[in-house]
């Protein structure tokens, strides 16, 4: 039974979580991901009503269901997703950002095994990546020059480089 809108234990997704719990792990047991791996939102189109519907203006589907996907990057096999209801829609540790969340969560379960995640800026942070060296996964990512805790020497007043050197040098140093 549905849990009323506003109070603890709702779920925008009840009528489908059923659905979800059971996709995901299915992905992860029949399928073994090479080492790299990607990691970006995704719409689903939906014409219907619902109070989570996004505008993606970036996307081909403009409006629709907003996913999180963590895929295999040289056959874009899906291998987790995360339904985004809202800011709110999943925990979050104390002192993690939306995105680093997104991360982590996705990333879950790849510790230790050597994977590598690309990922764009919307992600990509020097705290994050430091998270993830210290679970054994690797990320390379673009970066914003301005996102917080970037490093003083990453930022394009400290780099004389060329015109179109900066983007492959910064994602050299970014690596981990």
């Amino acid at each position: 039974m549905q849990v009323p809108r506003g109070q603890r234990g709702f779920s925008p997704l009840f009528k489908t979580q059923p659905l979800l719990d059971i996709v995901d792990p299915t992905y992860m047991r029949v399928y073994s991901p090479r080492r790299e791996l990607s990691l970006d939102e995704s719409m689903v189109k939906f014409k219907g009503r619902i109070f989570f519907q996004q505008y993606l203006p970036a996307k081909p589907t403009k409006w629709g269901i907003k996913e999180f996907i963590l895929a295999e990057a040289k056959t874009g096999y899906a291998l987790k997703s995360i339904v985004y209801t809202g800011k709110t829609s999943f925990q979050r540790d104390p002192g993690v950002s939306l995105s680093e969340q997104v991360v982590l969560d996705l990333l879950e379960g790849f510790e230790d095994k050597g994977h590598k995640v690309y990922m764009d800026s919307f992600y990509s942070s020097p705290s994050l990546f430091l998270k993830l060296k210290d679970k054994n996964i690797g990320a390379c990512g673009t970066v914003i020059s301005n996102r917080k805790g970037m490093p003083q020497e990453l930022k394009p007043s400290s780099l004389s480089l060329k015109k179109g050197i900066l983007q492959s040098s910064c994602e050299r140093k970014m690596m981990i």
